[in-house]
């Protein structure tokens, strides 16, 4: 049980893990589902990109996205 807004527990109680990673980069921090891929980034300059739909590869200098659905007409 929960006792404060901090998020404090009583003794004895187990806290559940979060399956999320962070990794930095120059450019800023990426976050990634332990089992899965890249969620997620924030940009030094504040920026938030949200990667859903997309397949990516995170480089020191930069970010590439390519389509997960990629369909002939779009």
């Amino acid at each position: 049980m929960v006792t404060s807004g901090e998020g404090r527990r009583e003794a004895g109680e187990v806290s559940g893990l979060k399956p999320w990673a962070v990794y930095d980069f120059p450019w800023g921090s990426a976050v990634a589902h332990r089992k899965g891929g890249y969620t997620q980034a924030f940009l030094a300059n504040g920026s938030e990109i949200n990667f859903e739909g997309y397949a990516v590869e995170l480089h020191d200098n930069g970010i590439e996205l390519y389509p997960i659905n990629n369909e002939e007409g779009d």
